[in-house]
């Protein structure tokens, strides 16, 4: 298991995993988000304050993700 935080309306950049790892994200802060992939094919629901989701990474790639809500809250997986 991976933690990371949502805080300040930033994720966390540069997370580099393994095939398998399974990430939590983790809303730190009072606004909600979302955790969506780009291609729309992976995506959490509405996290508020306190709430965690969390997403297993099978395959070996780079994974781009936003929030829905706050469009400028990008992030990358790399999974290795």
């Amino acid at each position: 298991m991976r933690n990371t935080s949502i805080v300040t309306s930033l994720f966390e950049q540069g997370i580099t995993i393994a095939a398998g790892t399974t990430v939590r994200w983790t809303n730190d802060e009072g606004l909600q988000h979302t955790v969506t992939s780009t291609d729309l094919s992976v995506e959490s629901p509405y996290l508020s304050a306190g709430d965690s989701w969390s997403h297993t990474f099978g395959a070996a790639g780079r994974y781009s993700f936003w929030c829905r809500l706050h469009q400028q809250m990008t992030t990358t997986v790399v999974v290795q």
